[in-house]
């Protein structure tokens, strides 16, 4: 993985599992907090937190991210 960018907030208990998973992984990521974005808005159509951007490809809801940081 080269460029990974996480958007929600940490507080959030599901944006913070994946924030764990991907330093459990050692996958450097840019945290974004604005949710209330374009940028959010792209990566997770139904508004839900967390999203991801991994080489600008969108990807949401955290049990298949956490899946695929695992799988990656």
């Amino acid at each position: 993985m080269s460029k990974v960018k996480l958007y929600g907030m940490l507080g959030s208990p599901n944006v913070f599992k994946v924030a764990l998973a991907l330093e459990e992984k050692g996958v450097s990521y840019e945290h974004d907090a604005d949710i209330m974005g374009d940028d959010f808005a792209k990566s997770s159509r139904w508004g839900l937190m967390p999203a991801l951007e991994i080489d600008g490809v969108h990807r949401a809801e955290s049990l298949a991210l956490l899946e695929w940081i695992d799988e990656a």
